[in-house]
C-alpha cells in the first residue's frame, strides 16, 4: 500500500510497468478466470466464485491506482503587472525613475524577478500577500538586475481563484528617512561649478531641452579635450550608510565617468575615484550608480560627485547633457 500512497512520485513508465507486474501477476495465478480456460470449468462452483472474487479485487483495486494516478493539473491564475508606477514629494526631485524589473514576493516566498511588463503564472487559491519590489538594473548593467533598495515596497493582499486574469499596478515613493545630498535639475541653480580640471573656462551650463526643463551642457573640443567637474554641495555620509546612489539622466557624445570625490585630513585637496563610464548614447537615458564601496573606500567624511569626459579622437567636438543629478543615501 506504500507505494499507492506515494504514487505520485514515480514516473508513467513506472506506473505502466507496474500495471503491467499485476496484470501478468494475475495471469499467471488465475489464469483459468482471467482467460476462461477449459479448467476453469470443471472447477466447483465455490471455487471459482472465490477465484472470481479475488479476480475482481484485483481489477478494483488497479482501477483505483491508475484513477489516483491520472489527476488535473491544477489551472494557474495569472498576474499581470503592466508598469511600476514612481511619485516623489516636495524636495526629491524628479519622478522620472526607469523601474525596469519588479521582484514578487508571495507569503514572504520569493516568486521570481520579472521584466516589466510582466505576465506569469500563479498556482494558488484563497487570500495571498503579494509584496512587489521595484526593479532597476544596477550601474546600468543589463546583466546586473537589483531591488532598487530606495524604493518602497508596494503590498497588497489579493483572494486568488483558478483561471483569474489579475491586473496589479503598483506605486511607490521614496522610503521614509532616506537622505538626499545633493538634487540638481538645473533649473534656477548650477553647483557643478568646481573645476578639478583647473579649467574655468568652460563648464556645465545651464540651457533649454534637457531631459525636464533646463540640463547642464558642456562642450569637449580640441582646445579643451578633457574635463573634470564636481559639484559645490559635499555630503557628509555616515560611516553605517546602508546604500549610497547616484541618479541621473544623461546624453553625451563623448564617454561620461562618474564617481566621487573624498575629502580628509589626510586628503585635504580631495582624492577622487571613478566607478562607472558610460557610454555614449543619442537619445536620454537614466541609470542607477551604487557608489556604496567607493564611499567606504575613500575614508572621508565628505563627498562631492563629480564628472570626467575626454573627447574621442574621431570627433573634433563632443556634447555632454547631463539632468536630475541626485545623491541619494540609505
Amino acid at each position: 500500500m506504500q507505494f499507492f500512497k506515494n504514487h505520485k512520485k514515480y514516473s508513467p513508465s513506472v506506473l505502466r510497468y507496474t500495471f503491467y507486474f499485476f496484470t501478468r501477476s494475475a495471469r499467471e495465478k488465475w489464469g483459468n478466470v482471467v482467460h476462461f480456460s477449459g479448467k476453469a470449468r470443471k472447477m466447483n462452483h465455490l471455487s471459482l466464485l472465490c477465484e472470481r472474487s479475488e479476480q475482481r479485487s484485483i481489477v478494483i483495486l488497479l482501477m483505483l491506482f491508475l484513477a489516483s494516478c491520472v489527476k488535473e493539473n491544477p489551472v494557474p491564475a495569472y498576474l499581470n503587472i503592466p508598469s511600476f508606477t514612481f511619485t516623489t514629494n516636495l524636495g526629491e526631485g524628479t519622478a522620472a525613475q526607469k523601474i525596469s524589473d519588479v521582484w514578487v514576493y508571495v507569503d514572504g516566498q520569493s516568486l521570481g524577478a520579472y521584466q516589466i511588463p510582466a505576465r506569469f503564472p500563479f498556482v494558488g487559491t484563497g487570500k495571498h500577500e503579494f509584496l512587489l519590489f521595484a526593479g532597476i538594473r544596477n550601474n546600468g548593467i543589463r546583466s546586473n538586475p537589483v531591488i532598487w533598495a530606495s524604493a518602497e515596497t508596494f503590498s497588497t493582499t489579493l483572494d486568488v481563484k483558478s483561471g483569474d486574469d489579475i491586473t496589479i499596478r503598483p506605486t511607490s515613493t521614496y522610503i521614509d528617512g532616506i537622505k538626499f545630498w545633493l538634487n540638481e535639475e538645473f533649473e534656477t541653480t548650477n553647483t557643478f561649478t568646481i573645476n578639478r580640471d583647473n579649467n574655468a573656462i568652460i563648464g556645465f551650463s545651464p540651457i533649454a531641452n534637457g531631459f525636464e526643463g533646463r540640463c547642464g551642457s558642456i562642450t569637449l573640443t580640441k582646445s579643451y579635450p578633457i574635463i573634470e567637474k564636481a559639484t559645490s554641495v559635499r555630503a557628509q555620509l555616515p560611516d553605517n550608510a546602508q546604500t549610497v546612489l547616484i541618479e541621473l539622466h544623461y546624453k553625451t557624445e563623448s564617454p561620461l565617468e562618474v564617481g566621487l570625490v573624498g575629502y580628509s585630513t589626510a586628503a585635504p585637496n580631495g582624492e577622487t575615484t571613478y566607478k562607472i563610464v558610460l557610454t555614449p548614447n543619442k537619445t536620454w537615458n537614466k541609470t542607477y550608480i551604487d557608489v556604496t564601496q567607493e564611499a567606504k573606500s575613500l575614508k572621508s567624511k565628505d563627498f562631492q560627485v563629480v564628472f570626467r569626459s575626454q573627447l574621442p579622437d574621431t570627433l573634433t567636438q563632443a556634447t555632454v547633457l547631463i539632468d536630475n543629478v541626485k545623491l541619494v543615501q540609505k
